[in-house]
């Protein structure tokens, strides 16, 4: 399951195979759009359960995602959509407006897809996917001048996880907490980790993962592992 947990206690719930029905949904209605291996979409989605459906449907529609934290300043965020250059923006519903004109200021004309409308869905079937090609393309913190993007493929992710599994024997067992924003690198050990090997994720709204009591009790009631 993926659970998004609230700092009050609240949980929302999404199981293997609801997660796999709203994925397919969403990585067609991208197919639809244009979406395919090479093709970068930016996601502007608050880190819940619609965040893992986001990510999970893009590298199910062969693109790679280009995660956008919505507490950086538009300035930023302005450099990278001109940087990165995506065929689609997917937004919650809250930031259509803010990437709207984010995108008309960086003069790129990528679609706006907004998460939860009613999408075009159109081909289910899954294109083939390399190992070269790029699964993700995350942002340096541009501490030493302009941010990066560093494009990782889908081999580098595969490698991680193998290359870690033995020596923590994780499986479906285990319970993840996604702590790190997901535009931050580690973010993909713990996404992709547990989805991979079967095991829960849960993933606390910012509030929570700031709050260290708070995020302790999580820890402790939920029977976190990794």
């Amino acid at each position: 399951a993926v659970t998004q947990c609230d700092l009050d206690g609240g949980t929302r719930s999404l199981s293997y195979g609801e997660l796999a029905e709203t994925k397919g949904r969403l990585a067609s209605a991208l197919r639809t759009a244009g979406v395919g291996p090479g093709k970068r979409v930016a996601v502007a989605v608050p880190r819940s359960v619609e965040q893992v459906v986001a990510l999970v449907a893009i590298v199910s529609a062969g693109g790679a995602y280009v995660p956008l934290d919505l507490a950086y300043p538009d300035e930023r965020l302005e450099y990278i959509l001109a940087d990165a250059a995506p065929q689609v923006v997917l937004v919650a519903p809250d930031q259509r407006d803010r990437f709207t004109d984010l995108l008309a200021t960086a003069g790129v004309s990528a679609r706006v897809l907004v998460q939860g409308d009613e999408l075009p869905v159109g081909d289910s079937t899954e294109p083939e996917v390399s190992g070269h090609d790029p699964a993700y393309v995350i942002y340096t913190s541009g501490s030493t001048g302009r941010p990066k993007g560093v494009v990782v493929p889908h081999s580098s992710v595969v490698t991680l996880l193998a290359n870690t599994q033995p020596d923590m024997d994780f499986g479906p067992h285990d319970v993840w907490v996604q702590f790190h924003s997901f535009s931050f690198d580690f973010a993909v050990w713990e996404l992709w980790g547990a989805l991979a090997y079967g095991g829960e994720l849960l993933v606390p709204e910012y509030a929570l993962s700031r709050s260290p009591v708070d995020f302790h009790r999580l820890v402790r009631e939920r029977g976190v592992t990794v």
